[in-house]
Formats: C-alpha cells, structure tokens, sequence
C-alpha cells in the first residue's frame, strides 16, 4: 500500500512549476526528498498538505483523495517545518491546550513524556528554548495523536550533529510500528543515509530518480580516472562526468563496468551534485 500517491502533478507559480510529477511513499517506508534550493521539495510538501491548491494531476493519501478528505486525512498526518515560529512568550505546555482540541486522538500524557525525554520545560518561553529545543517541540507534538504519517520538511537544518543524530534516534524508533511511514525533505544527505529507505531526486520540478538505497548503490558508483581511462567505458553506462587538471571523475553503472577500474559506492550527495551540475 502506498500512503502517499501523487499522479502526474503540476503547478505553475511565478517562474517555477512542477511538471507533470509522480511520486509515491510505501506504506513502513522512509522516502528522503533531495534537490537543490528552488528544485520544489518544499511546494511537494505544500501540495500535498492542501497549503497549494495543483493545477492539475492527482494527490491520494491513505488511498483516498485528498481534497475530499482533507479533515480525515489530516487528523493521521504530523507535520514539521524548518520554519516553526511562534511569540517569545508562547510555552510548550500551550501546545497541549490546544491540540487537544484539535485531535481527536492527542494524548497528553505521550506529549509531556516526550517533553521529558527532549529536556523541555513545558513552562518556558520559547525565546529561551535552544535551536534544538524549538525544532524537537514541534516533532513531540507531531507524535502525540497518533500520526501514521510524518511529513517533515528540513527538520535538521541548522542544528549540531549531536541534536541531528538523537531526531534521526526519534524518527528511527517512530518508523519500528510498521504502519508508520515518513516523507522528510533534507539538504543533509548523510542522516537521510541513515534514515530512508528510499531516495526521489527533484530537479527544477521535475523527478529526476526515485529508488531505493539499495537500489542507488546498485546502480551509482563513483569514479576517479584519467580522461583516457574514461574513453574505455561505455558511454551509455555513464550518468555524469566532471574533468579537471588531474583527469575526470564521473558517476557510473558499476555492473556494465570492466573491473581493472578502481569504484566506490556514490554518496546521496554526489549522486545529487553530479547530476545536477554534470550529466551527460
């Protein structure tokens, strides 16, 4: 079952659009959302959240429409953005007086434990919490009412690989119910190395890959040699190339490869560069 199904998806604002995109999350599944600033990770999430109303193109969630079940939908969906901002003198402990009134499902008790463990004092204003603390509150919030789904857009950003590390902790321990499923958007590819189970690879609105990790080391290998040792290699088994004054690197399909050349499997982050910046 897939949670998430988006169908031949468009929008058009200003200068950017996203073209013609499909896009699905398995049920039990971490899906990673890369690209560069502007590729339209962020107007997914919007479209997929009702925040962006599509042009055109389809969006199921649970298997059912979205914009027919938006409430229905919603009430199952816990949402994180790098954007949380709320007064100086708002306090973690107003969360829970007002979403229970929001969910049906919200438990308080499970949204002060994880308070507890997070080391945030309900009482505090959030102008003295910590960069950590602002980005964990909305998490503890998001896995008190019983989420099925977290959608998560750049959670990480900013923070020290120390906080990084026990989000990723949290995330990992929220994906061992096998109905739970994440769709988290991150410009840090090593914790979605970490994380997901799948990678899809936006570009200028357009999907450029989705497959799972398994998969990408399958199928992308790095490396480096002279320009004449990158001749001997099929040009139909090479994704990107980049030259320099020493020789060439390029990304590679490692099965199709002689194996006298010297590979390694390709980083998130290198598969996302070259791609971008240098595909054939």
């Amino acid at each position: 079952m897939n949670v998430i199904e988006i169908k031949n998806i468009c929008k058009k604002l200003d200068k950017f659009q996203i073209d013609n995109l499909s896009l699905n999350v398995e049920q039990g599944t971490v899906l990673g959302l890369i690209g560069e600033n502007g590729a339209g990770k962020s107007t997914i999430i919007k479209l997929i959240l009702g925040l962006l109303h599509k042009d055109s193109g389809d969006i199921n969630i649970f298997g059912m429409p979205f914009h027919e079940n938006e409430q229905k939908i919603k009430s199952h969906i816990g949402y994180v953005s790098e954007l949380t901002t709320l007064p100086n003198d708002y306090r973690a402990c107003y969360f829970d007086n007002i979403f229970k009134n929001i969910y049906a499902d919200w438990n308080s008790d499970t949204f002060f434990k994880y308070l507890d463990i997070f080391s945030i004092d309900p009482k505090k204003k959030f102008s003295n919490l910590s960069r950590g603390m602002r980005t964990k509150l909305p998490i503890a919030a998001a896995l008190s009412h019983n989420a099925k789904l977290l959608i998560l857009d750049e959670p990480t950003s900013g923070l020290d690989p120390i906080v990084r590390n026990e989000i990723i902790d949290i995330l990992r321990d929220f994906m061992l119910d096998e109905t739970h499923s994440i769709l988290i958007s991150s410009h840090i590819t090593s914790d979605l190395e970490n994380l997901a189970d799948e990678i899809a690879f936006l570009h200028e609105g357009k999907l450029i890959l989705q497959n799972k990790i398994t998969e990408l080391n399958e199928k992308y290998s790095f490396v480096r040699c002279s320009s004449d040792e990158l001749k001997k290699i099929d040009k139909n088994y090479i994704y990107a190339i980049r030259y320099d004054s020493f020789g060439a690197e390029a990304i590679v399909n490692p099965t199709k490869l002689d194996k006298s050349f010297n590979t390694s499997r390709a980083s998130i982050e290198q598969i996302m560069l070259f791609l971008t910046k240098y595909s054939v």
